[in-house]
């Protein structure tokens, strides 16, 4: 394994190759040693190798189109690619990054096309019946619903206040709209599904090998802590029966082979182990090293020069501890990954001792034996910290998050309450100073979702999870919910329940319309202009005095983060759901807004941006799953603003809410795992030392 430090300052023990094991000292070594290199100045050709390194390649590619192609990093062992991935390149494409990269952009075309049909089912017509045959904001009464005569609020849906036919039918065609999108989402389920299957086959991973053993007691005297569990499976796999296939290819291969010995079932196992020590050691020596670098004294450089080696001596010791895997009772948490010769072993094990509830027990602990996730997944130096620590620190985040958006409200509230004071004078120059607080007011609250995703990153790493993948769920999860509530709950609160003010001048219709036109043009623009790329180009042009592992960094793309895309995403489903039946113009713009985001991310990832983690295809699965709570909030957002306007209850309306919580309720992924069986793959029965080559990990 390869020990290498994130940009979230976690240490992953990555897989370099096959001999996992073994080879754990000497990568490790050599990785830190690097991290710690102070030859100045750095070689800006390496950095620049190491930039390109990371590139995402065009596995297509025959002939070298960049600079440095096939050349090899000298700090991260990774290869020049021939060139880099296309922008409008299939989405299959992406599958040696994991499947996730590739379910991400199907996810954004299935979600244009389920945007499209809220559209065409309804929205056309309540579009269109608002324009056309409603004659409401061209009267003029006192009640709270009078409205300033504009395009905003002739195509919103107070402007057919006075059509009850037509608002009748509208909540038909609405419950119309729900049936047809619970319908779609099972396509949609299908197609996510059918894209990972594919992926799956595409791409043979260190994954399909292995699975994370978890409850092995911490405390097991003075053996050798990787054969005492080595030896433990092995007699487990005793029990049962190699597959007929396997056996007749280990027959082969003894035929062809004068030196033939039989393959262990258990390959490798990778202990887990406690690295907050190394950690801290490392932020020790490269603190020396930075007061070596001042110091102008000889015997204080002498002195910091001892200190150094004595901390690098002591990492060392540390990591031949770990590779030996004996005096190790302190540092191992309880868990280690165990890898199978044989993939049909791995799955074995998980559907005989987890799916179906057996137990198997170690010195008398009960094992928990889960999936394992790629070696790029796992953050290694959180693993030591404890559920209740997680939860404390969870509790924390969920507290810190509230007061956030408290703190939102507030801001909302004000603004909102100088908008009404300036509307409520009636002269050219106010008016038009309301139309700007309106047009200030949109771009608020864009800037303050933008806020958010620094707070929310922040608050996530705080939390300390075991892997990437759950970290992303739930920053992605946190940040679009207190994007929605800031972006819609809270205005709405503000506007229709604390200071109404629906279709005025700064009412919801006017300042939500907008806000729909900011999040749909700002956010890509962000993306496209990317002034952080920029700012790196700058400082890579007069950078001076740094060493090769800080000249690497700075040549480095920053890393392509999947959870502030999707969680716009659903947000601005979750917005759509809520105001579409007053502004269905919302529809429209947030088409527009999928397709930008899907084209600067494409543009982004194939030219900017470095992907570091494989991304699993659970994430996706999340995704469609808070996705589906737009169908309720749609319901509800329909029955509202039927008795708003007419002061009685639709039951087309209750029908429509009925069908949105049973959907959302239901457990769709397993329903579509019944409606749309799928063929496992094609089993893989070669050994994991004979595909080694093939093995992504």
């Amino acid at each position: 394994m390869q020990m290498s430090e994130n940009q979230n300052g976690h240490i992953d023990l990555v897989e370099q190759g096959p001999k996992i094991h073994e080879s754990r000292q000497f990568l490790a070594d050599r990785e830190i040693n690097s991290l710690v290199d102070d030859h100045l100045p750095g070689d800006r050709e390496l950095a620049e190798i190491h930039q390109q390194a990371w590139y995402i390649p065009d596995k297509r590619a025959k002939t070298p189109q960049l600079k440095h192609a096939d050349k090899i990093c000298q700090c991260c062992g990774r290869q020049v690619p021939k060139k880099r991935i296309d922008i409008n390149c299939d989405n299959l494409d992406y599958n040696f990054l994991g499947s996730g990269i590739s379910l991400y952009f199907e996810f954004i075309k299935q979600c244009l096309t389920t945007m499209l049909l809220f559209f065409v089912t309804s929205g056309d017509y309540n579009l269109f019946t608002n324009y056309f045959f409603g004659d409401y904001c061209q009267q003029k009464t006192d009640s709270q619903f009078n409205c300033v005569q504009s395009w905003v609020s002739q195509l919103s849906l107070i402007n057919k206040k006075n059509q009850f036919q037509y608002m009748e039918l509208q909540q038909m065609m609405n419950l119309v709209t729900i049936i047809t999108i619970i319908i779609y989402l099972q396509y949609f389920r299908k197609h996510l599904r059918y894209i990972d299957t594919i992926c799956d086959e595409l791409v043979l991973s260190a994954s399909d090998y292995t699975v994370w053993v978890k409850n092995i007691p911490r405390y097991l005297g003075d053996c050798d802590y990787d054969e005492e569990i080595k030896f433990y499976f092995n007699s487990v796999m005793e029990l049962f029966p190699i597959s007929k296939e396997i056996v007749e290819q280990e027959e082969i291969r003894k035929l062809k082979s004068s030196h033939y010995l039989p393959l262990p079932r258990i390959a490798n196992v990778n202990l887990v182990y406690d690295v907050s020590p190394i950690l801290m050691l490392q932020q020790q020596s490269n603190q020396y090293r930075q007061e070596r670098k001042l110091s102008t004294q000889r015997q204080k450089t002498a002195d910091l020069n001892s200190q150094i080696i004595d901390v690098e001596s002591q990492i060392q010791i540390l990591l031949a501890k770990f590779y030996q895997g004996q005096d190790v009772n302190q540092y191992f948490l309880g868990s280690c990954f165990l890898q199978f010769q044989w993939e049909d072993d791995a799955k074995f094990i998980l559907n005989e001792f987890n799916k179906n509830n057996r137990k198997l027990k170690f010195r008398e602990n009960n094992l928990e034996i889960i999936k394992a996730p790629n070696p790029s997944d796992v953050f290694w130096s959180n693993l030591h910290i404890t559920n209740f620590q997680k939860f404390k620190r969870r509790l924390v985040s969920y507290i810190a998050t509230l007061l956030t958006l408290i703190s939102c409200t507030v801001l909302i509230y004000v603004l909102n309450g100088y908008q009404i004071r300036i509307a409520d004078q009636n002269n050219n120059e106010q008016s038009s100073l309301n139309t700007i607080l309106s047009y200030s007011a949109s771009a608020f609250i864009t800037i303050l979702n933008l806020v958010l995703v620094y707070i929310i990153e922040y608050l996530s790493q705080y939390e300390k999870y075991n892997t990437q993948t759950t970290y992303n769920i739930s920053q992605a999860i946190k940040l679009s919910n207190a994007q929605f509530f800031n972006t819609s709950l809270i205005y709405f609160i503000v506007v229709v329940i604390l200071k109404p003010n629906i279709s005025q001048e700064g009412g919801l219709v006017q300042n939500q319309t907008l806000i729909f036109f900011s999040n749909c043009i700002i956010p890509a623009l962000i993306k496209l202009v990317d002034y952080w790329y920029w700012l790196k180009q700058i400082q890579k042009r007069y950078a001076i005095g740094l060493n090769q592992i800080q000249l690497n960094k700075l040549y480095e793309d920053l890393e392509w983060s999947i959870s502030y895309p999707y969680a716009t995403i659903i947000c601005s489903f979750y917005s759509v759901a809520f105001y579409s039946s007053i502004i269905p113009i919302s529809q429209l713009i947030s088409c527009f807004t999928l397709v930008f985001l899907y084209w600067a991310d494409k543009y982004n990832i194939a030219r900017r941006r470095l992907v570091r983690h494989n991304i699993s295809s659970e994430f996706c699965i999340q995704m469609v799953e808070q996705l589906e709570y737009s169908l309720p909030i749609y319901c509800c957002s329909n029955l509202y603003w039927y008795y708003e306007f007419n002061n009685k209850i639709n039951y087309y309306a209750i029908a429509g809410i009925i069908l949105g919580i049973l959907h959302a309720i239901i457990p769709m992924q397993k329903v579509n795992d019944y409606i749309f069986p799928f063929q496992p793959k094609e089993r893989e029965i070669k050994s994991f030392s004979g595909c080694k080559r093939r093995i992504l990990n």
